[in-house]
């Protein structure tokens, strides 16, 4: 806990002392107090001079985190022009009093028009709420009950964030919600009175009613009550008015001062009862929309609240209550209002929301921010409010507030284009028309966002959304929607890219122990078993493996994804697919999307009689249907294709109706429940798919399904060259047979004979060696492990609109055995497309340093890996550091800007060429930032850099992680590329893998294809990065090759019976160009022209051979006789044999034999105390004309060099150590392998 004093010399403040001397101003303990009575982890503690009065307007000079701010204040009054208090005295008659004049402002800090001020001038001091113009929120709150010395006007400052959550909740949860004596639920309001730009405000009138409890806990004074409840209304009329466009205003404050009030109950359901008696009873004359008890008391358990759900005008249940006072923290105070209030408003909790704030069950208990609404309440209250009538209308709000954008969903495929009005749901608390201040151009995954000027309603403005052709899944991009008055808000779009006809979930139940059903699909969508079974106690053998038994009561499993992260919402097409043995029917479902809401459900569930089932829809058309299913295992498949609902049970059609759905957004997908009732009975291979599967697809998933999800996607562009190929297998499958190539047709027609087939195996990833900008071609069939379940027969009870597909059924069950899969594409990218990223763990510290200096760094990680773009994870671990390095190679030629961020030190440096030693540090992070926040610190941004276009270098990060939060990425800007993290299409790693066989081998040595050439074959080298061969010609005076792709190489224009030897080298196409050992040299000859037999020499055999084919010879004109046309035009004639004569006396000099072993060691072989300074050395052998020398401490030595002398100086070597040598010969016919020989050195000599 920090507690900040400074001294202000100021005529506004008062004068403090210095933090040095902090114990002169409060004592630890008092400092702790604090802390625990406001329930916050940092503060400041601050002496304001304020007025005496209560003035039409102040300022206030205030000094936090070593910034100087002032406030304006102005009177701000949240009375009705009738509005009248009440107090109840002693004999519990109630009379009207003269209202004390108000104390509520509102407000700006100076200078910043995009902030505001809720504010109250207390008794006791100045009670504010500020929100800065980027929506971090200071509470400001007096300080009066603490003797802590110092100034009678000490305050207590404190951020939002350093709220502690307590384990206070809502009691709202245990009510009988009224809906029905009011109409319409939330979700089934009209919304034909949506309000419009002109007259945007809607006016809610509120009364409140004080227990005694609550009168005594404000000094028993009514103007003191009657301030602390406005003070807290003004707090949470800023954020009504803000976020759902509603303000308040104060009709009536009734007071109770004496024990006579009719409120006696601790329980805040009945408590909230015996306010409703009253009021329903006692107080139909005041003028209210809803009323509201503050009370005093300490209610039972840790209940502090409680309100009736969707009652704003309805007079009868419009009630809530706050036991206020349960905590001095303002904020909190305030936000518990605010929560019961929203229940009025139609807002449930949001618990599970990820953005879930106000409405969170416990306060403060799930994100810890209580200073706003939740996009699911928000669009609660807006509904609800819409369809009151009670309500007035407003030219907007009484001081300037900014726009509030709130966040816009979309689902799209990955080939389509989104056009998004994404001011239609965004609107402005003082009525202001909205426009499109700014956008972010490129999206987080790499798409691309433009203006589309005039295209939407009334010609404002709509954004534009094309995404990456290269990836896929949530995505997301900001805008800022300005009001014309400097006010504006951002706000963000999150679109799901979802791939056309693709798994979206599966479950296959298979875990033997935890409470996680994994999500196969890879899409991550995990559940979490809920209730009182685990896979340890309810894992039962199913289908295809296991299964998980529900006990009907509570069992089921939250997946905590919603149809947007499915692609679902809307009328989308889907299928959900399950195996389930029903023990009972009780109403429980397999499964649900959405409970209760109008046309927004998607579930399937059982009735309470046997064997019927519903499909549940909830206010489109439900569709009842009978099939026989107790007690045994059934296949339904739920399909909706967008205009008709069919369920196939056991691959039969029993359900075939026209409907048309309205999947909400937010409806979250749970297996074995529906609304509060659970499924009985047993549930497996549990599948979601986001397109309607037509029958012959139901009965492959009946057998098993096939291998689906393919990674890289199907017609992917810019797939880095390493990629690996990977699928989600089918559920009963446990082998695969991969096809992999370069044509369409010659994989799709592919047999286990075929090139293209790759092998059978039980892996389901595949590891391709793949060249650049190259298409591939792929398919994976479906090994059955046990042949496939046989269709079962018509049950002897089906009813419903369906009619049974024989022929089809027929023709599916016919379809056993292996299941072939489909073709996928993918074009690999110019570049390797991906970054190399190295983790070192268990490094503490936060500066790079202490990732530099470590002993394991730079050549043992902990971890290597690939990623796709240059970001790492985000809270990824603690205690860590990271390297992140590869190359990057620019589009175009121009100057180019570089970023870093991250959490904690980093720095970013680039090459100016391949060689990371000319790496300059261009960018670092002194400390931390939050995600991709690019602007905290100056040196975040590099220089100017002019890059060219198509070379290459060397960049890399390097980042240090701490504890806490953790954070790494680079983003950059050049010409035709807006500011992003840098994505894989200009990205290569860093490659240190070499290609294989290391050595390199022969396939084919080099052998004579003529007088002239000579022609070998290596072996193919395999790397992940491609490879290409260096044949070099080591003996006689021939051609090298060069780097090339082939491993065939042909050398020509080569001397007649010639002896030449060659090596192959190969290398890896990265950066790096890792580069194999040689090969063996290998020697061959070019033949002597007219040798025909051959043996060296041209002789009378020879001349006897080539007359054959001389014109009138037994063989002329032979198709074979190209080998006796000797001077290459076309036939064999005279010319051919003045060749042959010419060669008749050459003979030619046979090459020498390999070279004898090396002999004669000295030292002797074994030989012990050898001097360490003396030289080695050894006989030749027989023909070697230069000699390979090994030496080392461990067998069989290091290569030393080569050498033609027969003596080597090791150096001084070390006392009492063994050493290994070995010699080997070399000459032009090769090598030969010498014995390794060993000695050991003497001891260390005695001194003189």
């Amino acid at each position: 806990m920090r507690i900040l004093a400074i001294t202000i010399t100021l005529s506004l403040f008062a004068s403090f002392p210095l933090f040095a001397e902090e114990s002169e101003i409060v004592s630890a303990e008092a400092a702790e107090l604090i802390g625990q009575e406001l329930q916050i982890k940092d503060f400041s503690l601050r002496a304001l001079t304020l007025p005496g009065s209560l003035p039409d307007h102040f300022v206030v000079l205030i000094e936090y985190e070593g910034v100087l701010q002032i406030l304006r204040l102005q009177r701000y009054s949240l009375r009705a022009p009738d509005y009248r208090v009440r107090i109840q005295q002693a004999d519990g008659k109630i009379m009207g009093i003269a209202p004390p004049v108000p104390r509520t402002y509102r407000g700006f800090i100076e200078g910043k028009p995009d902030s505001e001020v809720a504010a109250s001038l207390l008794p006791a001091g100045l009670t504010a709420s500020i929100v800065r113009g980027d929506k971090s929120i200071w509470h400001i709150q007096p300080l009066p009950e603490w003797n802590i010395g110092g100034s009678d006007q000490m305050h207590v400052i404190y951020r939002q964030e350093d709220v502690i959550a307590g384990d206070w909740m809502c009691g709202s949860d245990t009510l009988v919600h009224p809906n029905d004596l009011y109409g319409l639920a939330a979700d089934e309001m009209s919304t034909d009175n949506i309000v419009t730009q002109a007259n945007c405000i809607k006016v809610c009138e509120i009364a409140f009613d004080a227990d005694v409890e609550f009168y005594q806990k404000n000094s028993s004074s009514v103007p003191d009550t009657i301030a602390d409840i406005e003070s807290i209304v003004n707090a949470m009329d800023l954020i009504y008015a803000e976020e759902t466009l509603i303000t308040y205003t104060i009709t009536d404050t009734l007071v109770r001062t004496a024990e006579a009030d009719p409120y006696s109950a601790t329980g805040s359901g009945d408590l909230l009862d015996e306010f409703r008696s009253e009021w329903n009873s006692n107080q139909t004359n005041i003028q209210r929309d809803i009323a509201h008890l503050m009370t005093g008391k300490n209610l039972d358990g840790n209940i502090i609240g409680v309100a009736w759900l969707s009652v704003i005008c309805g007079s009868s249940y419009g009630y809530g209550l706050s036991e206020s006072r349960y905590t001095s923290n303002f904020s909190n105070r305030v936000a518990l209002t605010a929560h019961e209030v929203g229940h009025n408003w139609s807002a449930g909790h949001c618990n599970g929301d990820s953005d879930c704030s106000i409405m969170c069950s416990g306060l403060g208990g799930c994100s810890g921010n209580v200073s706003g609404f939740g996009s699911r309440a928000i669009s609660k209250i807006i509904s609800h409010r819409d369809s009151r009538t009670c309500l007035t209308s407003g030219p907007g709000y009484g001081s300037p507030v900014p726009p509030k954008a709130n966040l816009d969903n979309a689902v799209i495929g990955n080939n389509e284009v989104l056009v998004i009005d994404v001011l239609a749901n965004d609107y402005d608390g003082n009525c202001d028309i909205l426009v499109i201040n700014g956008f972010q151009t490129v999206s987080n995954i790499g798409g691309t966002v433009v203006r589309s000027i005039g295209t939407g309603p009334g010609g404002r403005d709509e954004l534009s959304y094309t995404p990456p052709s290269y990836d896929f899944g949530e995505d997301s991009f900001t805008y800022t929607a300005g009001d014309g008055t400097g006010l504006q808000a951002t706000g963000t779009v999150k679109v799901n890219v979802k791939l056309p006809n693709t798994l979206q979930g599966y479950w296959r139940l298979d875990e033997v122990s935890g409470t996680t059903a994994s999500d196969s699909s890879g899409n991550g969508f995990d559940g979490t078993l809920e209730g009182t079974f685990t896979f340890d106690t309810a894992s039962v053998l199913g289908q295809f493996g296991g299964a998980l038994n529900f006990n009907g009561i509570d069992d089921h499993i939250e997946t905590g994804k919603t149809a947007f992260n499915f692609g679902l919402i809307g009328n989308a097409a889907r299928t959900v697919t399950a195996w389930v043995y029903t023990l009972s029917f009780n109403d429980g479902g397999i499964y649900e999307m959405g409970r209760r809401s109008n046309g927004q459900e998607f579930s399937l569930r059982t009735k309470t009689v046997d064997n019927q089932w519903r499909v549940q829809y909830w206010g489109t058309g439900d569709i009842d249907f009978t099939y026989t299913s107790k007690d045994r295992w059934v296949h339904f498949a739920h399909v909706h294709d967008g205009t008709t609902t069919k369920i196939y049970a056991d691959g039969q059609l029993v359900v075939n109706q026209a409907r048309t759905l309205n999947t909400a957004e937010d409806k979250t997908f749970k297996i074995g429940m529906w609304d509060d009732d659970y499924f009985d009975g047993l549930i497996d291979d549990v599948r979601v798919y986001n397109y309607a599967l037509d029958l012959s697809e139901i009965y492959e998933v009946i057998a098993g399904g096939w291998a689906d999800n393919p990674h890289p996607f199907d017609s992917e562009d810019n797939v880095p060259q390493r990629a690996l190929l990977n699928w989600v297998p089918g559920a009963a499958l446990v082998d695969h047979d991969v096809y992999f190539g370069t044509s369409r047709d010659a994989v799709a027609n592919a047999t286990t004979a075929s090139a293209q087939y790759k092998g059978r195996q039980d892996e389901t990833f595949y590891v391709p060696y793949m060249d650049r900008d190259t298409v591939y071609f792929w398919r994976i069939d479906e090994v059955p492990n046990v042949p496939p379940p046989p269709p079962p027969p018509p049950p002897p009870l089906m009813s419903g609109e369906g009619v049974l597909e024989s022929e089809q059924v027929a023709e599916a069950a016919s379809a056993a055995g292996i299941i072939t899969g489909s073709v996928w594409s993918f074009t690999t990218g110019k570049n390797m497309g991906a970054i190399t990223r190295e983790v070192w763990t268990g490094i503490g510290g936060n500066l790079v340093s202490n990732l530099t200096s470590h002993p394991l760094y730079p050549d043992s990680p902990t971890i290597r890996e690939e990623i796709n773009r240059f970001e790492g994870p985000t809270n990824w671990s603690d205690n860590y550091g990271t390297r992140i390095h590869g190359f990057l190679t620019p589009p175009v030629t121009g100057i180019y800007i570089f970023w870093i961020a991250s959490d904690d030190y980093s720095e970013l440096w680039l090459s100016s060429d391949t060689n990371p030693a000319n790496a300059i540090r261009r960018a670092y992070v002194p400390g931390w930032t939050d995600p991709r926040q690019w602007y905290d610190f100056p040196a975040q941004q590099s220089s100017a850099i002019l890059l060219t276009a198509d070379q290459t270098y060397y960049i890399k990060a390097l980042h240090k992680e701490g504890s806490g939060d953790d954070n790494i990425a680079v983003a950059w800007q050049g010409p035709g590329i807006p500011q992003q993290v840098i994505s894989r299409l200009y990205l290569s790693p860093y490659d240190t893998d070499f290609p294989t066989p290391d050595p390199m081998s022969w396939v084919t040595p080099p052998y004579s294809t003529s007088s002239t050439s000579i022609s070998m074959i290596a072996t193919p080298a395999l790397d992940r990065s491609g490879v290409e061969y260096y044949f070099t010609c080591t003996l006689g005076g021939g051609n090298d090759s060069g780097w090339q792709d082939s491993s065939t190489y042909v050398d020509t224009d080569l001397e007649p019976n010639t002896i030449y030897r060659y090596i192959v080298t190969a290398r890896d196409k990265s950066h790096n160009h890792n580069t194999t050992v040689p090969s063996q040299g290998s020697l061959a000859r070019t033949v002597l022209s007219g040798d025909f037999e051959p043996d060296g020499d041209v002789d009378f055999f020879d001349y006897a051979r080539f007359v054959l084919y001389l014109p009138g010879g037994s063989a002329a004109g032979a198709e074979s006789n190209s080998e006796f046309d000797l001077d290459d035009d076309n036939d064999v004639d005279l010319q051919d044999l003045a060749i042959l004569f010419s060669n008749w006396p050459d003979t030619v000099e046979q090459p020498p034999p390999v070279p004898g072993q090396a002999g004669n060691p000295n030292p002797p072989n074994g030989a012990p105390s050898v001097e360490i300074t003396s030289d080695l050395s050894w006989t030749a052998g027989a023909g070697a004309t230069s000699h390979d020398v090994y030496f080392g401490t461990s067998s069989p030595g290091t290569f030393r060099g080569n050498q033609s002398g027969t003596i080597f100086d090791p150096g001084t070597m070390a006392y009492l150590t063994t050493y290994y040598w070995r010699i080997d010969e070399i000459n032009s016919s090769g090598k030969r392998t010498g014995i390794v020989w060993s000695f050991r050195s003497g001891p260390i000599p005695p001194p003189p």
